[in-house]
């Protein structure tokens, strides 16, 4: 008799302030002039201290009443911020492409939106505004490849026949 699997988390990914609309309005005016004086964008020189306390008060919005995401052996899932009840799950079996979509100010936090589909096109469920968006479609490839790949060694070791003795 087979054990079933334990379910291990991956990753948890927190998204930025980026997925929040005003997160991407301060980005958006962050980079709104790509002049520099040295090293140092103008809009940062003229906007930053303006929006210095917004951002602590969107980070705090943010972790209160945002999401976060786990990543796992088997699914990607959608959590609350605060709160023991999953909101959405997607078996890594079902994703058949991953796509990473960056929204106007959401480049100043270097976040994105990874978007799962299914093989009919259909989005599955899409991970708004989550840091450096290419590594998390890299991690979930990796975990929906070593599912594939340990989902093919348990099907070898089942169909074995046991050897009688004699």
């Amino acid at each position: 008799m087979s054990q079933p699997i334990r379910e291990a988390l991956a990753e948890t990914v927190y998204p930025s302030i980026a997925a929040t609309a005003a997160g991407r309005a301060c980005g958006m005016l962050l980079n709104l002039l790509p002049l520099s004086i040295g090293r140092v964008r103008l809009t940062h020189l003229l906007f930053g201290a303006l929006l210095a306390p917004v951002a602590p008060v969107l980070y705090l919005v943010q972790k209160l009443v945002g999401k976060r995401y786990r990543l796992t052996q088997a699914a990607v899932e959608s959590w609350p911020m605060i709160g023991a009840t999953r909101s959405d799950r997607v078996e890594l079996d079902r994703i058949a492409t991953i796509d990473v979509r960056t929204r106007r100010g959401q480049t100043f936090f270097r976040a994105g939106d990874v978007h799962l589909f299914d093989a009919a096109g259909q989005t599955l469920l899409t991970l708004d505004g989550v840091p450096q968006p290419e590594r998390v479609r890299q991690l979930i490839l990796e975990l929906k490849h070593a599912k594939r790949q340990r989902d093919a060694a348990l099907a070898t070791i089942a169909a074995r026949q046991p050897v009688e003795s004699a």
